[in-house]
């Protein structure tokens, strides 16, 4: 079961309670801890996967997608500073194999195997092997500005995988961890 922290909560306690963000509701497989600076303005949040599944829906000849919302950050304009994950991915469905992508952004993959723009604004595509124990590691995109004025920004785990490496939906397993540093500047 995800964890939602609040302020007194989460590690580096926050000045301000506005600055902790929410973890999804009913999501497992999936554990969330908050780090805040001294200033605490700046915050820092893990995300740790431990059997964490994701459905990828076939796109026929687009390949698979999928998508699972982990976190709603806290409204105001936000900052993406940088990112870092670590991931396993596996499946037992034959429909998957060879080369899994993932990113983590503020958008859901939709439509194809490409992880651009917002879906990939705190960590870019990247890619890992389908049952190799040698994890992908995807770095943390451009600092971006993200406008979570009016509603919350989320942020997403998107997967996909290439037509070539998929034959239909599939459920995707997922181990490792990702760090997102971030902050709200109003």
């Amino acid at each position: 079961m995800a964890k939602t922290f609040s302020p007194s909560q989460a590690k580096g306690r926050p000045s301000t309670a506005g600055l902790v963000g929410t973890v999804e509701p009913g999501v497992t497989g999936l554990t969330v801890e908050e780090f805040g600076s001294g200033d605490g303005q700046n915050r820092v949040t893990k995300f740790t996967f431990t059997n964490f599944t994701i459905t990828n829906t076939d796109a026929a000849g687009a390949g698979s997608y999928g998508s699972q919302k982990l976190y709603d950050f806290p409204t105001g304009s936000l900052a993406l500073k940088n990112g870092y994950a670590s991931f396993t991915s596996s499946s037992s469905s034959t429909n998957l194999s060879g080369t899994v992508k993932f990113s983590l952004g503020t958008a859901a993959e939709a439509t194809g195997d490409t992880l651009d723009s917002t879906q990939a604004n705190a960590v870019v595509s990247t890619s890992t092997t389908a049952g190799s124990s040698t994890p992908g590691k995807g770095y943390g995109a451009a600092p971006s500005i993200v406008n979570g004025t009016g509603t919350a920004a989320d942020l997403y785990l998107n997967m996909g995988a290439s037509a070539s490496d998929s034959a239909g939906a599939a459920t995707v397993t997922v181990n490792g961890y990702a760090i997102v540093e971030w902050s709200v500047l109003a």
